[in-house]
């Protein structure tokens, strides 16, 4: 026995060496604790034996010690320890997420920016709330601690809420107080508070209260303007969104009255009618009389609810009132006034200012609202959009597409927009020098986006000839057209020389249409039919169109019309002879003619200064006729007998006279093309919501259907019909210009006769967006005050060939934030599903060009029309006192009076004249037109020239 018991000593003595040795084992481990082994003797007595000899030893456990062990530094800034007694609280992965413990301080983030240990056990902490107090400190509600992306950087401060407690005691400030941060004298009190910039550097901003009015039993409330100054800098607060108290958005004008409904239409025209700002009533509002001047009874243009066209077209100033009466047509064609100049307003002797009114057709009461709102315009304190040159005049567009990894990725180079070139609508110089208004920046930003969009695919080196590499990347290869823009058509008058182009009368010009690179079968001829009807005794808008309203079409055939082979059939409808081979031999009409819808006839009232009498046209027309039937006439086989679904009620058919030789001859262009289309270049219709337009004076003419498929093959050549083109040549037909005219010259296609006779000019390219369709449109969020952009999927996305899935905007030129125009900088910018009806939005933001009126200013200013009388009153409407850069129309503060020299309005009698004193204060001087439609006498000798 006493050799077992030695034995006992022997394995003790080998435990306490092995838990030393895993003690010396672990001596660099974070947060060990050592151990102990316990050992006990072994006796072989019972409780009722004497005292006998031992049994040996016995291990009793091993016991860790829990004592504080040293803390040393270390370079991982996650590395923590433990002063004293506790554990760090893990959750142990997997689906049990258990909660183990430990005191080893040794941490490091995962890829997901949870803090874990060496095993990947995720570090326990308590949640704080947004000020930074812990918000549950039990076991159950701690949470994994995550270092998110931003934690560590800087941040500016963005919002100060603050309460304070002023005196009552405190003096109102006398009216003519000059605020002086070094006088105390000129505040009533003063706090002060940190606040960090963006690179976290701290920044005293001290807040200034200036008492403006004490409280009374009629109005129980102290009232105090406060300014805001950053280290010296004043601070000029935003403006906030008033509501009631039911929260509905609150619509106010400069007079104090507010409504959640807003029913002047002029503040939401002029996109100033929300959002809108609580009415500042440090000053007290006082109604004025307007000054009012009623027009004279008249019912020949907008009685009985007739209408009145209203044009700024130069191309249709001949057709308007103006133009008649300064030119002293006995006869005036009534309906139609210029939209410039329409009308010239005089107060105060101030001199008069120009009205303008958008093209449109209106009734009495339309044409009252649209003068109020363009007067309002003019008269008001709106501002022009005007950009800084590099900065905030451009924007840039990127398309993108999905890769089979399911990511968007954009083009290599974005589409950049720069807003400070030339467009048709306005020159780049003038629109950096002096601003646009709304409607010109609309119009010029959707012109100059089209441009854009187009230029990024043609050749440096021809712009006939796409780039290879964009189109591709673009995907619009087979989706390109060719467009020919002819010259400005000449609007002056020259006795010796063509006579206020567009000219009168009808004309045709031929288009040399080629596809492809040329060749056989790729060329045809297609023409375009002019008419500009001059009217005469035979004339009526259902026959000829409206008179000096020049049109422009595109046919793919032309056939002359046999003088001598007319008739009247059974039915009594008229029937005429078409040759087969065309006029001119370019073009057989097809054997589907019996399928063609219908026809349009010319012919040529003068031609080489021979007056012609008798004309087909007189009594057909020259608008389209519908096609009845069509039949080859059996005894001239190379002519279709064409019956017209026309009604002569009563006129005789063919006119006598009509076959005689001293008649020009007559042309039919039959089948509107498929191929080609040609209008006169201008912004009607070009941007929603913008009725204002632009013209140029140009013929357009361009490729649809299946002739807007062309890829982008080959490379340029000096032929004009190397990938294919549009010409256009003067008609074989003849003209009806003096013997020395120029035809091409006369539509925009030649500079001069000097250019040689041989020479077509003119400006043709390869697009792929349609001017008058854009793939983009850009419009005017009037409510929020903010851009907005468009995508077509229609035109851009999948199915389309071109295979977009969305589309962003952005000011690349910014580093961060947004362009005056709201436009976010890049990588704050979002993208746009072109799947959905979703629209990119820009920002809010405030027009801080020149004044549109820059003295003068009136508010309020009303037009109605009597429906009753049929007679029109205009309003002067109220004369404020001059206000502050940025003030707006509507805009008023929230009786944060930091902002007062901008909502302060006070209203003042004009001058101390009442409605009484009309004959002299509310003298408004008045057009040749407007003497007409409104029936106000002209004053002076204010009248309109020629455009």
């Amino acid at each position: 026995m006493s050799f077992f018991t030695a034995l006992t000593g022997l394995k003790g003595a080998q435990t306490d060496i092995s838990t030393t040795s895993n003690n010396i084992a672990n001596v660099g481990s974070n947060g060990f604790k050592k151990s102990r082994a316990e050992f006990g003797d072994i006796f072989g007595s019972t409780p009722l034996q004497a005292q006998t000899v031992g049994q040996g030893t016995a291990s009793k456990g091993i016991v860790q010690q829990f004592g504080q062990g040293n803390i040393t530094t270390s370079s991982n800034t996650l590395d923590m320890a433990i002063s004293g007694q506790g554990f760090f609280a893990m959750e142990a992965g997997g689906v049990a997420a258990q909660t183990v413990y430990t005191r080893n301080g040794s941490f490091n983030v995962d890829d997901s920016g949870f803090i874990v240990d060496s095993n990947g056990q995720f570090l326990l902490g308590y949640p704080v709330d947004s000020d930074g107090s812990v918000a549950d400190k039990t076991l159950a509600g701690a949470t994994k601690l995550e270092l998110k992306s931003e934690f560590g950087e800087p941040k500016r401060t963005e919002n100060i809420s603050m309460g304070v407690n002023l005196s009552s005691s405190d003096k109102v400030l006398a009216a003519d107080n000059i605020f002086k941060t070094t006088d105390p004298a000129t505040y009533s009190s003063t706090s002060a508070v940190t606040i960090f910039d963006s690179a976290g550097n701290p920044q005293s901003a001290t807040v200034y209260y200036l008492k403006t009015q004490q409280a009374t039993d009629l109005e129980p409330n102290f009232k105090y303007d406060t300014k805001v100054f950053v280290d010296g800098v004043e601070i000029k607060p935003n403006l906030t969104r008033a509501v009631d108290p039911q929260a509905a958005s609150l619509f106010i004008d400069k007079f104090g009255q507010q409504t959640t409904v807003p029913q002047d239409p002029a503040y939401i025209l002029e996109g100033k009618g929300f959002p809108l700002y609580k009415a500042d009533d440090l000053g007290v509002a006082i109604s004025s009389t307007p000054a009012k001047i009623s027009g004279l009874p008249q019912k020949a243009f907008l009685a009985e609810g007739r209408t009145v066209k209203i044009t700024t077209d130069p191309g249709e100033y001949k057709s308007t009132m103006e133009y008649q009466a300064l030119n002293n047509i006995a006869s005036p064609v009534p309906g139609t006034f210029w939209g410039k100049d329409f009308l010239l307003l005089d107060f105060d002797e101030s001199g008069p200012v120009s009205i303008d009114i958008p093209p449109g057709t209106y009734n009495g009461t339309q044409l009252a609202e649209a003068v109020e709102v363009a007067t309002r315009n003019k008269f008001g304190d709106d501002k022009k959009i005007q950009l800084d040159d590099g900065k905030d005049s451009f924007f840039s567009l990127d398309l993108k597409k999905t890769d089979g990894d399911g990511l968007s990725s954009g083009l290599a180079t974005p589409i950049n927009v720069d807003l400070h070139t030339d467009s048709y609508v306005i020159t780049g110089a003038n629109a950096k020098d002096n601003g646009m208004d709304m409607p010109t920046f609309l119009s010029h930003a959707q012109v100059k986006m089209n441009s854009a969009m187009n230029d990024y695919i043609k050749s440096a080196a021809n712009p006939e000839q796409p780039d290879a590499t964009r189109t591709q990347a673009l995907g619009v290869s087979g989706k390109l057209f060719k467009k020919t823009v002819g010259l400005a058509i000449d609007q002056s008058k020259a006795a010796a020389a063509i006579d206020h182009l567009p000219a009168p009368g009808v004309d045709i010009l031929e288009v040399t249409h080629v596809e492809g690179a040329g060749g056989a079968g790729n060329t045809t001829q297609k023409f375009l039919g002019y008419s500009n009807t001059q009217g005469g005794a035979s004339h009526t808008v259902a026959k000829h169109g409206e008179i000096n309203k020049p049109k422009i079409s595109a046919f793919d055939y032309m056939s002359s019309v046999t003088k001598a082979n007319m008739s009247v059939n059974a039915e009594g409808f008229p029937v005429i002879e078409v040759k087969i081979a065309g006029e001119d031999g370019s073009r057989a009409l097809p054997a589907t003619v019996a399928a063609l819808e219908s026809i349009s006839l010319f012919q040529y009232q003068d031609k080489h200064g021979t007056p012609k009498t008798t004309l087909l046209t007189d009594v057909l027309g020259t608008e389209p006729i519908a096609i009845k039937g069509v039949a080859v006439v059996a005894a001239r086989t190379a002519y279709y007998s064409i019956t017209l679904d026309f009604d002569l009620d009563g006129a005789v058919f063919p006119p006598a006279g009509v076959a005689g030789t001293g008649n020009s001859t007559i042309t039919a262009l039959l089948k509107p093309s498929d191929d080609i289309e040609a209008y006169f270049e201008s912004t009607e219709g070009l941007v929603e919501g913008v009725k204002e337009a632009f013209y140029t004076n140009k013929i357009v003419i361009q490729e649809i259907g299946n002739s807007a498929r062309r890829v982008n093959v080959g490379a340029a050549a000096a032929s004009t019909n190397a990938n294919g083109s549009l010409l256009v040549t003067a008609s074989a037909t003849g003209t009806h210009l003096t013997a020395s005219g120029d035809e091409l010259q006369a539509f925009g296609f030649r500079s001069g006769t000097a250019v040689p006779a041989s020479t077509v000019e003119g400006t043709t390219t390869t697009n792929w967006v349609n001017d008058r369709e854009p793939s983009i449109k850009i419009g005017y969020d009037e409510r929020e005050q903010r851009l907005t952009f468009d995508g077509n999927n229609a035109k851009l996305g999948m199915g389309t060939g071109i295979e977009m899935k969305s589309f962003t905007v952005f000011s690349k030129k910014l580093d961060a934030g947004e362009s005056d125009l709201g436009i976010p900088a890049f990588g704050n910018n979002s993208d746009i599903s072109l799947s959905s009806d979703d629209l990119f939005l820009g920002n809010s933001f405030v027009n801080n060009g020149p004044d549109v009126r820059v003295q003068n200013k009136r508010y309020g200013m009303e037009v109605n029309f009597d429906t009753v009388n049929n007679k029109f009153e205009i309003s002067s409407g109220k004369t404020g006192e001059k206000l502050s850069e940025n003030s707006a129309v509507g805009v008023t503060t929230n009786q944060s009076a930091s902002d007062v020299s901008v909502g302060r309005y006070k209203l003042t009698e004009q001058g101390g004249r009442d409605a009484t004193d009309n004959a002299e204060y509310g003298t408004h001087s008045i057009g040749n037109g407007v003497s007409q439609i409104l029936g106000y006498p002209r004053a002076g000798d204010l009248g309109y020239t020629n455009p």
